[in-house]
């Protein structure tokens, strides 16, 4: 009982030390035009009820877990800016001390808009336990962001924390009627808390030049190096990629995109490795519902000091089904193999459908369910199960402008 006590104070004192990191960072100066504040703050609870939380073979221990969730929301934006600050803190009680576990969720997105062109920064800040959290939004609009599973799935297998420090700005030009250019830096952070893995660091820098053919065709042309830093043992893979594709207006709703391309990798010990890479996207919106889809092969940095080459599919499909409730279907799926081993393998699927249900303007239900299941060269398929019913209270939104 001492212990829930004790878990319930730490709920009240990290969203009150998180809303007001987050609110000073809204404080940032901006453009002098008029603008409009919006903060939307929100608390959710659920209880999680599944087996094999950490993917071992031939376990099947079941678990249960209590999860508070507040959140907090802030928008500002006027004529030629927006500003957004979404804070997720989660806290997560079980009678197993391996389970329970407090994260901190941060993302940050800036859009400044010009005549011809546009500057922005997406920054993501977490300190969070590897294994899944079922209760954790998916964001389509960022469904090809910075989810580090496909990346590392092999740590699914270890209790730890993650922290993960991810800031992309960008900048993009219109250099005419018919030719846009875009520019965009990438550092990636990675830090655990067992030595088991090592810490990581990524910096990418990538240009994209895309040109109009038609009033629905575009021709893309994708230039970009990378290079993966292991921290612990102080080794590097660089790697160098070309890419050509065309991106491809259906309607309005309905845009396709498609890039192939050709990849080179190098280690410090003068290892070299090429080959093909590929990435297909297609997003479709309806009135009742939208549609998501991602798949492609890139070249990755691992917890596990080696680099990986990845094939990755993932849906986010979701649909109203009536005025007050929606159903949402995840799905995502990866074949990942070491550069240096071509042999060495890993297979991971995951799947989770959610019904949302808004019961009022400040209520809601929701109901999910995940199966996943993970396949390695070392030991045999691994099942998992869980499901998680929660209820969240949201605040209305405060709206002041000046």
């Amino acid at each position: 009982m001492l212990n829930l006590i004790g878990f319930m104070r730490q709920i009240t004192a990290r969203f009150v030390f998180g809303s007001a990191f987050a609110f000073c960072v809204s404080l940032m100066p901006l453009s002098l035009n008029a603008a409009e504040w919006s903060l939307s703050p929100a608390v959710g609870v659920a209880g999680e009820y599944g087996d094999n939380a950490a993917l071992i073979p031939g376990v099947k221990d079941n678990y249960w877990r209590l999860i508070a969730i507040p959140s907090l929301n802030m928008v500002r934006q006027d004529r030629n800016t927006e500003l957004s600050l979404h804070t997720f803190l989660d806290f997560k009680y079980s009678r197993d001390d391996e389970l329970s576990d407090q994260s901190q969720r941060m993302y940050l997105r800036y859009i400044y808009m010009g005549e011809r062109h546009r500057l922005g920064v997406k920054g993501i800040l977490k300190r969070e336990g590897v294994l899944r959290n079922i209760t954790a939004e998916v964001d389509p609009d960022d469904i090809d962001g910075s989810d580090l599973e496909g990346a590392d799935i092999s740590v699914l297998r270890e209790y730890s924390k993650r922290t993960v420090f991810d800031i992309k700005p960008y900048w993009s030009w219109r250099l005419s009627e018919l030719d846009t250019l875009r520019l965009q830096y990438r550092l990636l952070d990675t830090g655990y808390s067992t030595d088991l893995f090592s810490d990581q660091r990524t910096h990418t820098l990538s240009a994209n030049l895309s040109h109009r053919l038609t009033q629905k065709l575009d021709a893309l042309l994708n230039l970009s190096g990378s290079q993966f830093n292991n921290l612990d043992n102080k080794s590097s893979v660089d790697n160098r990629q070309v890419n050509l594709g065309v991106n491809y207006k259906f309607s309005d709703r309905f845009t396709g995109k498609a890039e192939i391309g050709f990849r080179s990798s190098t280690t410090d010990e003068s290892v070299d490795s090429s080959g093909i890479i590929y990435q297909i996207t297609g997003n479709k919106k309806t009135e009742v519902g939208s549609l998501n889809i991602l798949a492609r092969r890139n070249v990755r940095s691992s917890a596990k000091d080696t680099t990986t080459l990845a094939d990755e599919l993932k849906v986010w499909w979701k649909k109203k089904l009536r005025p007050t409730v929606d159903f949402s279907l995840y799905l995502n799926t990866y074949r990942n193999k070491a550069l240096a081993d071509d042999s060495s393998s890993q297979v991971y699927f995951g799947i989770q459908p959610r019904i949302f249900w808004q019961l009022s303007f400040e209520w809601a239900v929701d109901f999910s369910y995940e199966f996943r299941q993970l396949k390695d060269d070392e030991s045999s398929l691994a099942k998992s199960n869980s499901v998680a019913v929660g209820v969240s209270y949201a605040w209305p939104k405060v709206s002041v402008s000046r």
